[in-house]
């Protein structure tokens, strides 16, 4: 494996390569005889080696008792909203005393693969939802459409709409993503759009609607909107400034909106006032392709403040990285660690 001398790549770099090869199940005899050849070649060599190890081994046990949870609410990211009534599972409460330590070993790799087939499996249903659609975006792309009659429709990142106009009712439905809507006035045939159960009706202008896996979220820019949801009997009215969240199981709402935030994507920015590091990695990760995975519960807690630019997401994670003191490592090209 000469490419793992490259004398371009830091030391770090190809030490965590070596890792990755040992742990991959890939690794030959000769691959572990040059891995020693390396090691020995200097006690920086061996400190890089034994640095990358701990990394590697810190993430199991950071995320062992997690790989399902991880694994399922990948998988919830990409069904929902069609299973709209989903159950919360506590994998930690059943784990059988003594199992973590055995689960550390193997919850490295685990994650990465469960992750790596999650990603897929969420790419091939965002082809099942643009097949269904009227318009559709790619990731990383926003997408401004005028629609038959009039309204004005602005379509984030991985987003898929399609466009149900009745004879006395103009509907919309919101596959995946986010959209956002400027209506054009027509008190005969009103304007709705449906995100899984949630339906809301336009009694104004403009409002959001998200669909992202189990959630549900409408925010209203100007005027007012109706929101209710099929099956519970359950209808807010927002007034411009307010949102409601469906999270699977109740809708909550009305909350104060962040409007500056949520008018953000729609210039092409990201706006992060004192977020948890999950939530802001959760947003961004929406705009570049593959999974970004945080190695520990203590590094999600982190807030993060600023204004990114959407242009380059990889430069928005690094920034983010060193804002924070934290490092990033691919695991392939779909998988990006986010580390001390």
């Amino acid at each position: 494996m000469d490419s793992f001398s490259d004398s371009s790549d830091s030391l770090a770099d190809q030490a965590e390569a070596w890792v990755i090869l040992l742990h991959s199940g890939r690794a030959t005899e000769d691959d572990r005889r040059k891995l020693a050849a390396w090691r020995a070649q200097s006690a920086a060599h061996e400190a890089a080696f034994l640095a990358a190890e701990r990394l590697w081994q810190d993430m199991g046990l950071a995320l062992a008792p997690d790989t399902v949870a991880v694994c399922e609410e990948r998988q919830v990211q990409s069904t929902a909203p069609r299973s709209s009534h989903l159950e919360n599972t506590d994998v930690r409460r059943s784990a059988p005393p003594g199992t973590h330590r055995h689960r550390s070993r193997l919850a490295a790799p685990a994650i990465a693969a469960c992750l790596l087939v999650s990603v897929i499996t969420v790419q091939m249903l965002g082809l099942f939802d643009i097949w269904l659609s009227d318009y559709h975006t790619a990731t990383g792309e926003l997408k401004e459409i005028t629609l038959s009659d009039g309204s004005r429709v602005i379509l984030d990142t991985d987003t898929a709409l399609s466009v149900h106009f009745e004879k006395n009712l103009r509907r919309v439905e919101l596959l995946r993503g986010r959209a956002s809507f400027e209506v054009a006035p027509d008190p005969v045939h009103p304007f709705e759009v449906a995100g899984g159960v949630v339906t809301a009706r336009a009694l104004g202008t403009a409002y959001d609607v998200a669909v992202f896996g189990s959630e549900v979220r409408v925010s209203v820019l100007e005027h007012s909107v109706a929101v209710r949801t099929s099956g519970l009997d359950t209808e807010v009215t927002l007034s411009a400034g307010q949102e409601a969240r469906w999270n699977g199981r109740e809708l909550k709402g009305p909350e104060p909106a962040d409007l500056r935030a949520a008018a953000a994507w729609r210039k092409g920015k990201l706006i992060f006032e004192d977020r948890p590091l999950a939530e802001a990695v959760a947003e961004l990760d929406r705009y570049r392709p593959g999974a970004i995975l945080i190695t520990s519960a203590e590094l999600r807690a982190l807030r993060v403040t600023g204004v990114f630019p959407l242009d380059q997401p990889d430069s928005v994670l690094d920034d983010m990285a060193a804002t924070l003191k934290l490092r990033t490592t691919p695991l392939g090209p779909w998988i990006t660690l986010l580390h001390r």
